[in-house]
Order: structure tokens, then C-alpha cells, then sequence
């Protein structure tokens, strides 16, 4: 079932120093907020590449996009430290997760590694789609 939704938007139009709203029609595939976008955050190449492949062989995501040297604050053992990551952006489906946190967790070497999500609230169908026939729940 799609449905479609009106956004607010604003678009710069050529000659002109201002920005005029338009509306938008944007769609969704069914209830939107059975997509989850993770996020991990590793030490390192290696780490990142034994995390991803874990989740991908399993089907628990459809897509990694492995984002290089970020630059993490975090307090840590009571002072704040920092590092240099590799944060991996992953799609997958909330029915999901708890699947992801403990495959995570196998095959980290942090600790108490991050693994948190937030819901995707609209996208291309097509893609949200391809999210759906990319992952698997069995």
C-alpha cells in the first residue's frame, strides 16, 4: 500500500536572493517507520570491514556506507576522550535491530560499542523497497 504524503519546501530560484516555498509530494511504501538507518561507530578499517560483512552475509541490512575519519568526543572511565572512527551508516527494517545490536556486539572490539538508530519518516519508495527484498528476518 503507498501513500503519499505533502512536505514543505523551499526552493532558490535563479535571479533572485530569496527563498520561495513550494509544496513537495513526496511517497512512502506503507508505514515508513519499519525503516531504521543505524549507526556504529569503529576503531578502525579492519573492525568496520568484520562488522559489515557480518550484517550483509546475514541479510540483517540491505546497505553500509562506511564514513571515515570522524572525529568522536566521548566521556569515557570518568574523562573525555577522543578518537578518530569509521562510522558505518546502515538501512535496514526496525523488526531488525535487536538482530543488529548482538551481531554488533560479536564482532566489535569496543567494549560497549554504539549501535543506535533512528526511523526513516519518508523516502523513495522504490528504495525502501529495496531495503524490504535485501534483508531477511529468518
Amino acid at each position: 500500500m503507498q501513500s503519499t504524503g505533502r512536505r514543505f519546501v523551499y526552493h532558490f530560484y535563479k535571479n533572485s536572493r530569496h527563498f520561495k516555498p513550494t509544496y513537495r509530494r513526496y511517497s512512502s511504501v506503507g508505514n515508513t517507520t519499519n525503516y531504521f538507518i543505524g549507526y556504529v561507530t569503529c576503531p578502525n578499517t579492519e573492525v568496520a570491514d568484520k562488522v559489515t560483512h557480518a550484517l550483509l552475509n546475514k541479510k540483517l541490512v540491505a546497505c553500509v556506507n562506511q564514513i571515515p575519519k570522524v572525529k568522536s568526543y566521548f566521556w569515557w572511565e570518568g574523562k573525555i576522550d577522543t578518537e578518530e572512527e569509521i562510522l558505518l551508516m546502515i538501512k535496514t527494517r526496525s523488526e531488525l535491530t535487536d538482530k543488529i545490536i548482538n551481531e554488533v556486539q560479536s564482532n566489535h572490539s569496543y567494549q560497549v560499542p554504539e549501535v543506535i538508530f533512528t526511523p526513516i519518516t519518508t523516502g523513495n519508495p522504490d528504495y525502501l523497497s529495496w531495503i524490504t527484498s535485501n534483508t531477511t528476518t529468518s
